[in-house]
């Protein structure tokens, strides 16, 4: 009997939060003068890295156990186009003649995958909160606008390039205000303050919780 889509959202939130408890350690650490700021700018960005892997992974489990019967979503809207007999036939049609499936940047990959194999491209695409469709335009852009920045400052932090670099101050830094030097550099900006209400929130943090948002929003 195929799982509620919602065991995959479960899954990778439960992940995250083991990572959390690494990010605060190292915080700790860092305060009491037993790790250096290089130290915890390490941390930060093998954390970042693997909690976006993660992401992805949760995408591509979705996206296949749907084909493949393996889960089910809770909502009527969402039709497969066509079913396969096992996740490994899904896998291997996802992958053609490459050696691993893109799902970021979202908009490029998996909402382009979506409209291919879903009816509507749901629940990849469409976004309908509690069936309020005058909501839909500006989850969307939410959604596209997130991944985005997911996805550029994960590029910069594993490739190190020069083209990684200009996308992500031209496209996070440069439309962030108030910004200070140190924060203008990957691992600073995320370890910047996004929010001091109800409680000091970083960055990281905050991209953290927008990926559980988004694969809450895909499994509910």
């Amino acid at each position: 009997m195929a799982k509620s889509a919602n065991n995959l959202s479960n899954k990778l939130s439960s992940h995250l939060a083991n990572i959390e408890k690494t990010r605060k350690k190292s915080e700790e650490l860092l305060k009491v003068g037993i790790l250096a700021n290089r130290d915890v700018d390490v941390i930060y960005s093998g954390l970042y890295i693997e909690a976006v892997v993660s992401f992805e992974r949760f995408i591509e489990d979705l996206f296949i156990d749907l084909l493949s019967q393996r889960v089910k979503h809770s909502s009527k809207k969402v039709k497969p186009k066509i079913f396969f007999k096992s996740a490994t036939l899904a896998r291997n049609v996802l992958l053609g003649e490459r050696s691993y499936i893109d799902w970021l940047p979202y908009e490029k990959f998996t909402k382009k995958r979506a409209k291919r194999f879903f009816e509507n491209g749901l629940p990849f695409t469409g976004f309908d909160i509690g069936h309020d469709t005058s909501m839909q335009p500006s989850i969307d852009k939410r959604i596209e606008k997130s991944t985005d920045k997911i996805s550029i400052i994960r590029n910069v932090l594993a490739h190190k390039s020069s083209q990684s670099f200009k996308r992500f101050q031209k496209e996070i830094i440069s439309s962030t205000g108030g910004l200070h030097s140190k924060e203008k550099k990957p691992i600073g900006y995320l370890r910047g303050i996004h929010s001091h209400h109800p409680v000091p929130t970083t960055r990281y943090e905050q991209m953290i919780n927008e990926i559980k948002f988004i694969s809450v929003l895909l499994t509910t």
